[in-house]
C-alpha cells in the first residue's frame, strides 16, 4: 500500500532531521555532571555573605502601595559566583525583578565541605513596606 504524498514527505523530513542531528550530537563535547548543591546543614562551614545589596522599591510599587515579601532560593556556587535563582514567592510591580538583581550582586565566600569549596542553597527574603 502506497502512502499519500504528504505522509511520504513527513516521513522523509523526520528521517532527514535525524540524519542531520545525530552526527551533531556525536560531535558535542561531554558535558560535565551537574555540581552537587548542599543544604546549609550539610556543609562544614556555611557560605559567608560579604556584601548583600538591597533591592530598589520601584515607582510602580510606591504608586500602588505594594507591600509584602519576596522569597528566593539562590545557589551560591563553590566557584564564588551566584548560580541559579528560583522565585519561591513573588510580588508585583517589578519588585521580584529588583530582588533577583540584588541577589545576583551578592559577594560571598563559598561554603566548605571536607576543606573544599562547594555550592550551597541559600534562601533570601526581601521585605517591602508601603509606609
Amino acid at each position: 500500500m502506497k502512502l499519500p504524498y504528504p505522509a511520504r514527505i513527513a516521513g522523509l523530513l523526520v528521517l532527514s532531521c535525524c540524519q542531520l542531528t545525530l552526527p551533531a550530537l556525536a560531535q558535542q563535547p561531554n558535558k560535565q555532571p551537574e555540581e552537587k548543591v548542599y543544604e546549609p546543614k550539610d556543609v562544614d562551614r556555611r557560605a559567608k555573605i560579604l556584601r548583600k545589596s538591597e533591592p530598589q522599591y520601584t515607582e510602580q510599587a510606591k504608586k500602588n502601595h505594594t507591600s509584602g515579601f519576596v522569597l528566593l532560593q539562590v545557589v551560591l556556587k563553590g566557584s564564588g559566583e551566584v548560580g541559579e535563582i528560583k522565585v519561591i514567592r513573588d510580588l508585583p510591580d517589578g519588585l521580584t525583578e529588583e530582588c533577583i538583581k540584588a541577589a545576583r550582586e551578592i559577594k560571598f565566600e563559598p561554603a566548605l565541605k571536607d576543606g573544599n569549596p562547594v555550592s550551597q542553597y541559600l534562601r533570601l527574603q526581601y521585605t517591602f513596606n508601603s509606609d
